[in-house]
């Protein structure tokens, strides 16, 4: 929990940061006449957002792994797998692309004068205010905790080391031999930037004999040269019983030295993680916490009067009674599986994980149907959307502004409720120790279950977000009970549809061919499902949010083209 909330102190001192530097740029004539000129700032936007998503992709590919993908193991990373071909760089493109855009129209638009004086405004109203109050708990929880922290100076410093970890491979070309004045073989140097204390592990491959010192001549070597068959590879992890075959000496270098008569192609792949790996997830919260505040500060400048609908619907389900029965009764169950038996022998925390996120979800799903239904359906039939577009708002800024005030109280409920989740999950495996005599576990495991959780809660998020945007489309034609039942029906069917699928492959043509329709139309929501990773114990692979994320903007992005296609024949008078 220390290091959830040093990410979120971190995330909040970074967007703190980003509101000074847009301040400062808005004094520049050149935001001021893009503030005149839309479509060339949309431009400016765009290269900006190309620039940013490249060098965000260059400098951090050599941070991702599909360590993700591996089967539990007790360390945060999986080095064997981290060790083999990096199979997901795609899909950390789109994330990146994502993250490039958000800041590149949000630093364009953010910059100019007029946005920039209501930054504070921006910032102090409705959710962002929710989402302050929310981070600065965090971060007290972090200060006050700190002196519980076993050597968090230590935890601290591994952070920066988490830029010079991660995966780093190339291939070298090693010439035949040269032979010094004495007759003696010289080896090659090659360029291989590695940080013995953060080295876990290595891999190199050669289609030639060679030998691996740390030195050109073996006089001057301090290490007996390594030798290495033609077409076999030699593999080495932190803490195995064999010495590695680099010298693992500060500022050592790699030296190799062909044994055959024809160059020899030497691949050399280091894997590094920090001293404490799982420092990583505070690099991971801190950027969260900036996207959400710069999203909504992107969001505001980008599209003011999508904005306005957006946050004045978002304040009003706020302020209802709903909000704080629903966010009750979540924190009420949530709690109660802490010390509720399962009865699954040894198996209690992934109980508590499936229930709770399932709690969430549901409640989740039903704030949003709600919502939808009260602030589109019955403004249409109650005439109040009429007098909202008799000022210069268009019907698209109405439809879409009512789906993003939903999604951020939806986002905002994820957050509080999500954090009562973690706490849960990383009490659960102490609780259940104590309870059943056993040896408690070391906070790493527990941190492991932890961090394992919020993928789960992701995905979550996104399955509610595909019902809202359809509830929001339906809701323009359909009153609250038929959006209720309509809602509820795509929720089983979707849950249902590998099952109907499956079932239909030896039936008739046209059983088949409805299945598949069916498929096609209906959201799959068990995609969304994480319930099979937590039954086998197994992390979510980062390939499978980002797909799932793909996945969701083309529903929501479906659901918001057909509800624009109900509302805008639809006559409010």
């Amino acid at each position: 929990m220390w290091l959830f909330g040093t990410g979120v102190g971190a995330g909040i001192v970074l967007l703190g940061l980003a509101v000074i530097l847009l301040r400062g740029l808005s004094f520049i004539p050149l935001f001021g006449l893009l503030q005149n000129q839309r479509p060339t700032a949309h431009i400016v936007s765009l290269v900006l957002s190309l620039f940013i998503g490249g060098f965000l992709y260059v400098g951090g590919c050599h941070l991702f792994d599909d360590s993700g993908s591996a089967e539990a193991t007790k360390s945060f990373f999986n080095l064997s797998e981290a060790l083999q071909p990096n199979k997901e760089q795609v899909m950390f493109g789109l994330a990146v692309m994502l993250l490039s855009i958000v800041v590149g129209w949000g630093l364009v638009f953010g910059a100019m004068p007029k946005n920039a004086k209501e930054l504070s405004r921006t910032l102090t109203e409705g959710v962002s205010l929710y989402f302050l109050v929310w981070c600065g708990g965090w971060t007290l929880l972090a200060i006050g905790t700190t002196w519980l922290v076993d050597d968090p100076i230590t935890t601290l410093k591994s952070i920066p080391a988490v830029f010079d970890s991660g995966r780093w491979s190339k291939t070298f070309e090693i010439d035949v031999a040269k032979e010094n004045a004495s007759g003696s073989k010289l080896f090659q140097m090659v360029d291989a930037p590695f940080n013995p204390s953060l080295l876990a592990g290595l891999q190199i491959k050669s289609d030639k004999n060679i030998l691996i010192s740390d030195a050109e001549e073996v006089e001057k070597s301090d290490m007996t040269p390594k030798r290495i068959n033609a077409g076999t590879d030699v593999s080495w992890v932190r803490g195995a019983a064999e010495s590695p075959p680099i010298s693992m000496e500060p500022g050592a270098g790699v030296f190799i030295l062909n044994l055959e008569n024809e160059p020899a192609n030497v691949e050399i792949l280091l894997v590094s993680f920090p001293p404490v790996q799982e420092t990583m997830m505070v690099v991971i919260t801190a950027v969260a916490v900036f996207f959400f505040g710069f999203a909504i500060i992107a969001q505001a400048s980008v599209a003011p009067r999508l904005s306005a609908v957006a946050f004045a619907t978002a304040k009003s389900e706020l302020s209802q009674p709903l909000f704080l029965v629903l966010m009750f009764i979540g924190l009420v169950a949530i709690v109660t599986f802490v010390f509720l038996p399962f009865y699954t022998f040894g198996e209690d925390t992934k109980s508590l994980k499936e229930c709770g996120i399932t709690v969430i979800l549901m409640l989740a799903i039903f704030q949003g149907v709600w919502a939808a239904s009260g602030s589109v359906s019955d403004e249409i039939e109650g005439r109040t959307a009429l007098t909202v577009l008799s000022k210069p708002i268009q019907r698209r800024s109405f439809v879409i502004g009512k789906f993003l005030g939903i999604f951020w109280v939806l986002l905002l409920m994820f957050i509080i409720l999500g954090s009562v989740q973690l706490f849960a999950v990383g009490y659960k495996p102490l609780f259940e120790a104590r309870e059943t005599s056993e040896t408690v576990p070391n906070w790493q495991g527990c941190f492991l279950e932890v961090s394992r959780t919020i993928p789960g809660l992701v995905m979550a998020l996104m399955q509610a977000s595909v019902l809202s945007a359809i509830s929001v489309a339906v809701s323009t034609r359909m009153p609250q009970l038929a959006n209720f039942a309509v809602c509820f029906g795509i929720y089983l069917v979707g849950n249902l549809t590998p099952t109907l699928v499956s079932s239909s492959e030896q039936q008739f043509e046209i059983v088949r061919f409805v299945a598949q329709l069916i498929a096609v139309v209906i959201p799959m929501l068990d995609h969304y499902s994480m319930q099979a990773a937590i039954d086998a114990n197994n992390a979510i692979p980062f390939s499978l949010l980002c797909g799932n994320l793909v996945y969701t903007g083309l529903y929501v992005a479906l659901s918001m083209f057909i509800a624009l296609l109900f509302f805008e024949d639809r006559d409010l008078a």
